[in-house]
């Protein structure tokens, strides 16, 4: 049998455009979906990490209270929860740490480093907080899993001028500095640059 030209020519049959249609839909879908997935994680990451340092202000107010209840009440009180960067320029990573922190100032210096010192470890001890780290002046330790915490005792210049960005108290004698401070997932406090 041979071609006839009344006879149609055989075609390739023409796949219908709707199939090339739902594969671009199905693979924007697919996009879509492992975005929202991934900025939902994200999310859940810094409202975990927001929980922590959380934990850690309330933790870091025990001890401060328990402190204070023990030592009489300071001439002032400074609390400042901060983020900022890691490092400084040129060598800025861009990782963020945020900083809970609160400061105790005394106008006499009738408590010893070791009376303080002493204290906070048996405030530490009785909470089941683990020391992680202690030397002259600072007692580091570990309210919450993972997020350090210390303990640092200032006296002279250093307690009227205190380190971690206080304000300068000019009579004092004694500052008790209580600071815990990680890396975090987000700006939970105010920002510093």
């Amino acid at each position: 049998m041979g071609y006839n030209k009344s006879m149609k020519k055989p075609t390739i049959q023409e796949k219908p455009k709707t199939n090339r249609r739902k594969s671009i839909i199905i693979g924007v879908g697919l996009v879509l979906a492992v975005a929202a997935i991934g900025l939902g994680g994200v999310k859940l990451e810094a409202q975990s990490d927001a929980r922590r340092f959380a934990e850690a202000e309330t933790k870091k107010n025990i001890a401060l209270n328990q402190l204070v209840s023990r030592l009489g009440s300071p001439t002032k009180i400074e609390n400042l929860n901060v983020c900022y960067d890691a490092e400084q320029e040129p060598y800025n990573s861009g990782k963020l740490w945020c900083r809970v922190s609160s400061a105790a100032f005394y106008t006499e210096q009738k408590y010893s480093d070791k009376k303080v010192e002493g204290l906070m470890l048996e405030i530490i001890r009785n909470n089941s907080w683990k020391t992680t780290d202690q030397r002259a002046a600072a007692v580091e330790f570990e309210a919450v899993t993972g997020l350090p915490c210390q303990l640092q005792v200032d006296r002279g210049r250093f307690a009227t001028h205190p380190s971690y960005r206080f304000s300068p108290v000019e009579d004092a004698q004694l500052a008790i500095i209580l600071v815990c401070s990680d890396r975090a997932k987000a700006k939970h406090y105010e920002y510093i640059p």
